[in-house]
């Protein structure tokens, strides 16, 4: 299970000038030794050895927070097994985990979860292949509801449809919406490569997974 780190606000900033190319304090990505390199322009003549090697403490999908800004998700980044990556952006502005880090049984896979203490305003994950293929829907009080099993507990799934959604026409038919939502998921499925395509999951602590459409 990832956990949070804690970190100096300067580091955050170096690496930050490190990948923007800003001036001043920088700590560079060294792909050849797979660690942050420090330097600062500065003091171009300068000979530093200051090292950071996330690796050294971090696995995948852990959490650092480098203080000096403890707004929500503001100084944080993932570790991505072997260098830090920012948080994922495009379904939240404060930030989720990003949609590599999927949630399944398979090793290097994570649990619905993972990040609740971690990163704060969502509670955003996203389903692995595999798991979206298993997802079996099924009728209850004249709604689509679905299931699923992960790393032995099973989830509920409730299909929120929006009235305007280009996704799935909306019937008044339950068969015909059950149908459209597989239908949807299956282009979720054959589309899975595609980052953009992906589709977040919300959970509650009663242990139901919200699925917007």
């Amino acid at each position: 299970m990832p956990i949070l780190h804690e970190a100096s606000g300067y580091i955050y900033k170096a690496i930050i000038n490190g990948k923007y190319n800003n001036s001043g304090p920088n700590f560079r990505w060294n792909n050849e030794r797979q660690l942050y390199e420090y330097s600062n322009t500065l003091y171009p003549n300068k000979n530093y050895t200051k090292i950071f090697d996330p690796k050294s403490f971090m696995t995948r999908g852990d959490v650092i927070w480098f203080d000096g800004d403890d707004y929500r998700n503001n100084n944080k980044m993932i570790f991505d097994g072997i260098k830090l990556e920012s948080l994922y952006t495009k379904v939240d502005d404060y930030g989720s985990v990003p949609p590599e880090y999927v949630v399944g049984d398979n090793n290097g896979e994570f649990n619905i979860g993972d990040f609740e203490d971690l990163i704060v305003h969502n509670s955003i994950n996203w389903l692995s292949k595999q798991k979206l293929q298993e997802i079996e829907l099924y009728k209850k009080n004249n709604e689509i509801k679905g299931k699923v099993t992960i790393q032995g507990k099973e989830w509920t799934i409730l299909f929120d449809v929006y009235e305007h959604s280009e996704l799935i026409s909306i019937s008044n038919d339950i068969d015909i919406l059950k149908n459209n939502i597989k239908e949807y998921i299956d282009k979720l499925i054959n589309n899975y490569d595609n980052i953009s395509t992906r589709h977040p999951f919300n959970y509650e602590e009663d242990n139901l997974l919200i699925f917007y459409l």
